[in-house]
């Protein structure tokens, strides 16, 4: 995810790190749900 990370461009970071957030978030509920 890192390298495609590279590839995104500078001022779209921060929209970046909040889908990272939401996926993280999406993992850890179905980490509870399991």
């Amino acid at each position: 995810m890192q390298k495609a990370m590279v590839r995104i461009r500078p001022f779209e970071r921060q929209d970046v790190g909040a889908v990272l957030a939401l996926m993280r978030a999406l993992a850890v509920f179905e980490g509870y749900d399991d």
